[in-house]
């Protein structure tokens, strides 16, 4: 029979199965579902004194929709760990905090100026902060887009989904589907899933050469956080 130690000694290739990750991935789709029937609706026509808040209710329901997600993944993922004896959650899928962080949050903030640039020919606004309440907008932005949603997505798609499926398929076939799915699961129209596919490919590669989810991270939230700040530049 093993043991805990025994079971915390398992080559990392072995920690997330195939049958977990998808137990995980559902989770999230369920967490995504529930943050967003949670989150308050922004009302599109509102009237002249309440549209201050319409883009504060937009950043709101993004950061409930991230906190739902985050919950409902987190449960699971601490019940197979229990169920598999695994004691660090984040060690089991290569966490892995190196010194590469810094270099993958200066790719994420070169990329986000890439997009920045292809946004601004096409004459397309990623984002924009301009109204009176902008602090509290960009405080909300944080919490959410910057710090718990990569977390979230970096965690899964770069940890649990990549390990998992390293095993089955070559390089490319992890960089593709893990760099789909990620895409898929970002709404924001068809038109927009190439730029999500990009950000995916981008994050995978930096997981392969860094071997490190927190370093996917990094680029993830900094890629993030350019965007919030690159358009007050133009």
């Amino acid at each position: 029979m093993t043991n805990t130690s025994e079971a915390c000694a398992r080559p990392v290739r072995d920690t997330w199965r195939l049958a977990n990750a998808a137990i995980v991935g559902l989770a999230l789709i369920i967490g995504l579902a529930a943050g967003v029937w949670l989150a308050p609706n922004p009302w599109p026509a509102a009237p002249a004194w309440l549209r201050g808040w319409t883009f504060q209710a937009h950043q709101l329901s993004a950061l409930i929709v991230a906190l739902v997600e985050f919950a409902v993944v987190a449960a699971v993922v601490l019940l197979i760990c229990k169920g598999r004896r695994i004691r660090n959650p984040l060690s089991s899928f290569s966490w892995n905090l190196n010194r590469h962080a810094l270099p993958s949050i200066a790719i994420g903030i070169a990329f986000a100026a890439l997009v920045d640039a292809l946004m601004g020919i096409g004459h397309m606004e990623v984002m924009s902060f301009t109204d009176r309440l902008a602090a509290l907008n960009i405080l909300l932005y944080i919490a959410g887009a910057v710090a718990v949603q990569p977390f979230v997505e970096e965690c899964y798609f770069r940890g649990i989904l990549f390990m998992a499926i390293s095993t089955k398929l070559g390089r490319v076939g992890t960089v593709t589907l893990t760099a789909f799915a990620f895409a898929l699961v970002h709404v924001g129209g068809y038109r927009l899933l190439p730029l999500f596919f990009s950000l995916g490919v981008v994050a995978a590669i930096v997981r392969i050469k860094t071997r490190s989810v927190a370093s996917c991270f990094a680029f993830h939230a900094a890629y993030n956080f350019a965007l919030l700040v690159l358009p007050f530049g133009r």
